[in-house]
């Protein structure tokens, strides 16, 4: 991976990794790196504009890290809404993009409202179905606020996701019924059912599924990549079937930027009031974030650490641990 594209790369790894989720960070690394030596995905990515019209743009992935499409794109929806007050991008022929958390944040730091989503492959059905039909609809936003932390949520609209449900039953946990099935549609609470073969359940059964379409429609069908289970057509090893759009909003197209802030601040301070128990979205993780620069350490589990060690030996690079 050239230098540059190395360092957009770890950008976004690190902003994951800072969450302390456990889960779509710098754990994910090493199925990337598989995926590179195998070939099956480009580590440097020519992306080129298909189309575009005013405040909206389309581009082509080049098969690379859904990481620096989505990055590419968030950048070109930011330039975007500067000159417009809103920005949209998609990128077709892209991979998994991590979360998007690490997009959307950025967004908020500009002051802007930013909303990112992903088509994944199929892993998501309906109760009493066992076929993977759509993608689980990853998706996240970010609104900054005079609070000191966005407001921020990255979630996929299935109970959970498919690297939740492997965290889960690697330690032998059990899941509600109503977040899968095996593949011939009965509910289970094994979630290596549901990761080996079965099918994931939206939330709130149809509302969920219909929000997956939505994302579907969005990222997919809006980038003229492939959509439900459908392929690539420049990848018949399955790979770039991940579609991505951001979308952002420049607040002071409408106000000024200190009263797009105070109003989501009002918001949030209203719920709390109300109900100091309800955690707002992006709070937590925003002050895990601040412990990890304050300690000056990110704290890995130890699998994921060597692991990554293990790699870090094999392509010449110091390991974290001696």
């Amino acid at each position: 991976m050239e230098a540059a594209n190395a360092e957009r790369f770890g950008a976004i790894y690190l902003r994951a990794t800072l969450r302390g989720q456990g889960h779509h960070d710098v754990s994910d690394l090493p199925l990337r790196i598989q995926a590179f030596r195998r070939g099956t995905m480009n580590p440097n990515p020519a992306i080129r504009r298909l189309a575009g019209r005013a405040a909206i743009e389309g581009y082509d992935g080049d098969n690379g890290p859904g990481e620096l499409c989505s990055d590419f794109i968030l950048a070109r929806a930011l330039a975007l809404a500067q000159d417009h007050g809103v920005g949209l991008c998609t990128v077709s022929n892209s991979n998994h993009f991590l979360a998007a958390a690490p997009y959307v944040e950025q967004a908020a730091e500009r002051g802007c409202l930013g909303i990112v989503l992903s088509r994944s492959k199929p892993v998501m059905g309906m109760p009493g179905c066992g076929e993977r039909l759509i993608g689980n609809g990853p998706l996240g936003f970010a609104a900054p606020t005079e609070a000191g932390y966005p407001v921020l949520l990255d979630i996929c609209v299935a109970y959970a996701s498919f690297g939740t449900l492997g965290a889960l039953a690697e330690a032998g946990a059990r899941v509600p019924a109503t977040w899968g099935g095996d593949s011939q549609g009965v509910a289970t609470t094994d979630p290596s059912v549901i990761t080996d073969g079965g099918v994931s359940y939206p939330i709130g059964e149809h509302k969920g599924f219909g929000l997956g379409l939505l994302v579907e429609i969005l990222t997919g069908a809006l980038a003229g990549g492939p959509v439900a289970d459908g392929i690539h057509p420049a990848n018949p090893d399955g790979s770039g079937v991940h579609s991505q759009t951001a979308i952002v909003i420049q607040p002071d197209a409408l106000m000024p930027a200190h009263a797009f802030r105070a109003k989501v601040t009002e918001l949030i301070d209203r719920v709390s009031v109300r109900a100091p128990a309800v955690r707002i979205p992006g709070r937590s993780s925003f002050d895990t974030r601040e412990r990890a620069v304050r300690d000056d350490a990110i704290w890995l589990p130890r699998e994921v650490v060597g692991e990554l060690d293990a790699l870090a030996v094999g392509l010449g690079v110091e390991p974290m641990c001696v």
